[in-house]
């Protein structure tokens, strides 16, 4: 479960945020206007004109984070939350001279959106510099592990060791090498062991290497030995549970660790499936998403541009409405409990799209453009699936244990759609 917001806040510090933003602003403007730089300044101060009214409103709105330095007077850095903590660093000389990096770019990213007019100096304070957490990590991080011997800057007395290790051999693509390079370990004494998810997969890869490898010399143990070092007996191969992420080889006590990641191929996480919308923009899920002077997609009326939130009096009743401009000075107001009718076009910013003239044709050319389109693609999956059907298929001999294993070495979950396509292949 996520969290709803990246900060928690009360009303009256939200309040405290209101008075002093106008302050900040001002004081930014006039530091552009001094500098004759009025175009700037105008353009801080129409920027900021959309957020201080959400805040003013006290409302809690999508990016408000930015200004949680003047909403909260307690921000601590993440370290000081681990007073006792035992902080294990991977790599920290690397991590540390990746971080300056990136701090480099970060600083000329935010220099040139403090000149724009983007950013006020006060929304800096949500960023530490490298050095501070350098420093802190070296006071904190009792374990600090590296394939070089190398410490952060700034580290007190500390003890070093080295360990011996390196990262497993890879078979993936290559079937082949694995049962050579396994008898070749158990001839010289070495300790093997193969991590697999699953007695039966265990089962499967112990079939394999006896039967249609021809490795019946292997001295395979599939049951699990008890948990000391004295139970692992030099020469043998031992069929573990798995839950590795990847193997490691210890070459001095001769000990081999294989997991699915070195014998089968190295695993792609799945991506997450992203839901569709309209070429031309993204659904809201608020109305408080937009700001003036963005561009909407109406399903019904086409591209316009956002011009704010207004108030009407309609047979006596007033409502809210989102007003949207489209071109030749036409407007429609659109009710608040139908801003599902609305989209935020989504494109470059230095090719601004074609408004669309309410009423107009154009809109309704560009839809039934779509609508043929889907047709015809359509049309081409019918004649494609036909074909396919009067075709004359292939018969493939039955699957292997290598078949077998490498599909049950698959980690994720198959939907049932896919497993019924599967099935019907």
């Amino acid at each position: 479960m996520l969290p709803a917001r990246e900060g928690l806040w009360s009303k009256k510090e939200i309040e405290t945020a209101a008075e002093e933003l106008p302050k900040l602003i001002r004081e930014q403007a006039d530091r552009f206007r001094r500098r004759g730089d009025e175009k700037t300044a105008a353009l801080l101060e129409e920027g900021f004109q959309a957020a201080l009214e959400k805040i003013t409103n006290d409302r809690v709105f999508p990016g408000i984070e930015r200004f949680l330095p003047l909403i909260r007077r307690d921000l601590q850095p993440f370290w000081h939350y681990l007073p006792d903590a035992l902080v294990v660093i991977d790599e920290p000389v690397r991590g540390m001279e990746y971080l300056r990096a990136l701090e480099e770019e970060q600083s000329r990213t935010i220099g040139s959106f403090l000149e724009q007019g983007l950013l006020l100096p006060e929304e800096t304070g949500l960023y530490i510099s490298a050095a501070e957490l350098q420093g802190a990590i070296a006071r904190i991080a009792l374990l600090q592990m590296s394939a070089v011997a190398r410490a952060l800057k700034g580290t007190g007395d500390y003890y070093g060791t080295t360990l011996p290790l390196r990262p497993a051999p890879e078979f993936a693509g290559q079937g082949l090498r694995l049962p050579v390079e396994l008898a070749n370990r158990q001839k010289n004494g070495w300790v093997v062991g193969l991590a697999l998810s699953g007695a039966g997969r265990r089962e499967h890869m112990a079939k394999a290497l006896r039967e249609e490898e021809g490795l019946e010399a292997f001295k395979i143990v599939t049951e699990e030995p008890e948990t000391g070092a004295g139970n692992y007996l030099p020469g043998y191969i031992y069929f573990l549970p798995g839950g590795l992420s990847t193997g490691l080889e210890l070459p001095i006590e001769k000990v081999l660790i294989l997991t699915e990641t070195e014998i089968f191929g190295r695993l792609r996480p799945q991506r997450r499936a992203r839901p569709r919308y309209a070429k031309e923009g993204v659904r809201l899920t608020d109305f408080a998403e937009l700001e003036p002077g963005d561009y909407v997609v109406h399903i019904n009326h086409g591209i316009g541009i956002y011009r704010g939130l207004k108030k009407e009096e309609v047979q006596g009743a007033v409502r809210d409405y989102l007003e949207v401009e489209y071109a030749a000075g036409d407007r429609l107001f659109v009710p608040t409990d139908q801003f599902h009718l609305l989209q935020k076009y989504v494109g470059s910013p230095e090719a601004p799209p074609k408004i669309n003239r309410l009423g107009g044709g154009d809109w309704q050319r560009v839809k039934n453009r779509v609508k043929e389109s889907l047709r015809e693609m359509a049309d081409n999956l019918l004649r494609l699936y036909a074909a396919r059907l009067s075709n004359r298929g292939h018969s493939f001999a039955p699957d292997t244990p290598w078949q077998q294993e490498f599909e049950e070495a698959f980690i994720y979950e198959e939907p049932p759609d896919q497993i019924r396509a599967g099935e019907e292949i």
